[in-house]
């Protein structure tokens, strides 16, 4: 049973785009707030726009351990070290595109 009533919908790309981007994913979590999820960044291969378009959420800097301004969109290259820190809560809802390594 999912205790936060998670949806997730993955799309693969028209035709046209597949040698570009790999995915659509689609998400919305609903975490209560007196109960923060916390996750680490997932390191990947691949590039990725990210769009948040449900509440705000924290985002914590590993190395400084700094508190980074929300933003509603980012770009993220490739990763082989652990950056952020996210801590979500309230309604999460986030339209990623991830790109084929290139």
């Amino acid at each position: 049973m999912d205790p936060y009533n998670s949806v997730v919908k993955k799309t693969a790309p028209t035709e046209a785009l597949q040698a570009f981007v790999s995915e659509y994913v689609f998400r919305i979590l609903t975490v209560p707030k007196h109960e923060p999820v916390v996750k680490a960044m997932p390191l990947r291969v691949m590039g990725s726009i990210d769009f948040f378009l449900g509440d705000s959420f924290e985002t914590i800097d590993c190395n400084s351990n700094q508190t980074e301004s929300f933003a509603r969109c980012t770009i993220r290259g490739p990763r082989t070290h652990k950056k952020y820190i996210i801590a979500i809560s309230g309604h999460f809802v986030s339209f990623t595109i991830k790109f084929k390594p290139a």
